[in-house]
């Protein structure tokens, strides 16, 4: 675990434990920290309102350590109780997680599908969506490749940048059928160009996928069956540091492509209306 990832967890520690109540305060004042430090902040904070809510977690399998860190802990201090949906099972990569945290997270219920697939007879009053939408269409899982969990390309040309026009309207449909009325979807996203962006993995292999401008957001946020509680926008300044901004219009000339983290973000909260 690194440096910026021990950060970010000691930070998150705090939110949970009430001791501090500025999600942004390590956001604006410590350099280096990718989207996460956004992400996974706003996301505890935001969950550290409950006791014992019950959580489907998107993406789960391979969450970042800062996330994935966050979550056990929001459990140990009983504000949620954790199930997941991927497609990726966690066994596939175990040796990703921190061996203090191996067992616990092998544990987890995880319900292995495409969360466009998913039917559960359980509704959540909570479901996160951290840095995952925008690999929605793009990632296939592998079962037997020692080098990727994800179907990856050698070559960037070799990658296909096509993804179905309503990828995101399905996965609000089904998380609209695993929520119960009133409760709440989690969700961030990267932003730039809004349209698909070529990154490469750290084994040097390509893949693609989404970044959202305003107009692809709108798309995403405005779903009949949620209402908008919280939208929030940030970019990296110059310093390294992120800055909030009033309007997803704002942030113009951000891009993560073929880079290691974006450039820019979103969050927001949406309610499930009632039947």
């Amino acid at each position: 675990m690194n440096g910026k990832v021990e950060e970010l967890l000691a930070f998150c520690d705090q939110i949970i434990s009430g001791s501090e109540n500025d999600f942004l305060r390590l956001s604006t004042h410590s350099e280096g920290h990718s989207e996460r430090v956004i992400e996974t902040s706003w996301a505890v904070a935001f969950m550290s309102q409950f006791e014992s809510a019950s959580l489907l977690d998107v993406g789960f399998t391979m969450g970042s350590m800062d996330y994935l860190g966050a979550l056990l802990s929001l459990e140990d201090a009983g504000h949620v109780k954790i199930n997941a949906v991927d497609i990726v099972r966690p066994e596939r990569v175990a040796g990703r997680y921190l061996p203090q945290w191996r067992d616990r997270i092998l544990n987890v219920p995880v319900d292995i599908c495409d969360i466009r697939e998913y039917e559960s007879d359980k509704q959540y009053d909570l479901i996160s969506c951290i840095s995952t939408i925008e690999h929605v269409g793009f990632d296939i899982a592998t079962y037997d490749d020692p080098k990727s969990a994800f179907e990856r390309c050698q070559s960037a040309d070799e990658v296909s940048m096509l993804r179905a026009e309503n990828t995101d309207c399905r996965v609000l449909d089904a998380f609209a059928k695993a929520l119960k009325d009133g409760g709440y979807a989690l969700i961030s996203v990267p932003v730039g160009k809004g349209a698909p962006v070529l990154l490469q993995d750290s084994m040097g292999l390509y893949c693609a996928q989404w970044e959202y401008s305003s107009k692809s957001w709108k798309r995403l946020i405005q779903h009949p069956s949620f209402a908008v509680k919280e939208q929030r926008f940030f970019q990296l300044n110059t310093a390294g540091c992120w800055d909030e901004c009033l309007k997803l219009e704002d942030i113009t000339d951000k891009t993560g492509e073929m880079k290691s983290h974006a450039e820019a973000c979103a969050v927001v909260v949406l309610q499930k209306r009632g039947g």
